[in-house]
């Protein structure tokens, strides 16, 4: 029988975890089709449930094959898709690892995000669009909705700034007359507004649709944006072998600092 072997070192000195290697061997009915697809994270329910080592019909399987028990440093090694670096997910690994009970996932974190690639028709032309959800608690009635908190479409596009198109500084003598010719000069409009004004596209899109003259035309990838773990951005999608399979595709060892600016980002803000 063919065997492969699945190696998982965890990180040590100077980290959290005393230096040590697990490997298990896992014999080829591991990759027959129906124990890959056991093995598959199907849905993000189990990805949170395999991330936190709750997923205890997992734990049973692995066990059954294997001959060993599921610690957690392999089940979130087993969440790493392949392009994510080595040194970055043992270092990972060992963090939560160490700190296990502050470093679950649950569906009401405040946190996290969902990044939709879309399309969407305006006035009968296809274009490109992004949304960003989030999920809202609702402690009243224990239970939760996705929101949308921000959005980028390509179709807005307001022009690039020119310091020649101004609103004249004496305006305010002359009953702003200058603003006629500001909204007439549609290529051009955000030349007139203040240097870090930032047009928000989740208003325009909203409004696009109450006046019915763009429609949602379905999603083409979801990506979904971590930033709850202390000192730690990762981001989870589909593995390129295997779209039923969900892993962590990115992984990020960050500051306060650099975490805001990557939700601001995120946010379009």
């Amino acid at each position: 029988m063919y065997r492969f072997t699945l190696v998982v070192l965890l990180l040590v000195s100077g980290l959290r975890l005393t230096a040590q290697a697990q490997s298990s061997r896992l014999p080829s009915t591991w990759r027959s089709d129906t124990l890959d697809f056991r093995v598959r994270v199907k849905q993000m329910s189990e990805f949170f449930n395999r991330f936190n080592h709750t997923d205890e019909a997992f734990k049973t399987l692995f066990a059954d094959v294997t001959g060993d028990t599921l610690e957690r440093p392999v089940t979130l090694k087993l969440l790493m898709g392949g392009t994510v670096k080595r040194e970055d997910a043992l270092h990972f690994i060992a963090d939560v690892s160490a700190l296990s009970d502050s470093t679950t996932l649950h569906l009401f974190d405040n946190d996290w995000y969902a990044e939709v690639q879309a399309n969407a028709r305006l006035n009968d032309v296809m274009y490109p669009l992004t949304l960003v959800l989030k999920v809202e608690p609702n402690s009243q009635r224990d239970a939760s909705r996705w929101v949308l908190v921000g959005a980028q479409v390509g179709f807005f596009d307001f022009g690039k700034r020119d310091s020649t198109r101004i609103i004249n500084p004496a305006s305010h003598e002359t009953r702003f007359i200058s603003l006629y010719r500001a909204f007439e000069d549609k290529d051009h409009l955000l030349n007139y507004t203040a240097r870090d004004f930032r047009p928000n596209h989740l208003s325009l899109l909203l409004y696009a649709a109450q006046q019915g003259i763009l429609s949602y035309e379905g999603a083409n990838a979801i990506t979904f944006h971590f930033l709850q773990i202390d000192g730690w951005i990762f981001r989870v999608s589909p593995r390129n072998t295997r779209p039923q399979d969900w892993a962590i595709v990115a992984l990020e060892h960050v500051t306060p600092e650099q975490k805001e600016m990557y939700r601001s980002q995120l946010l379009f803000r």
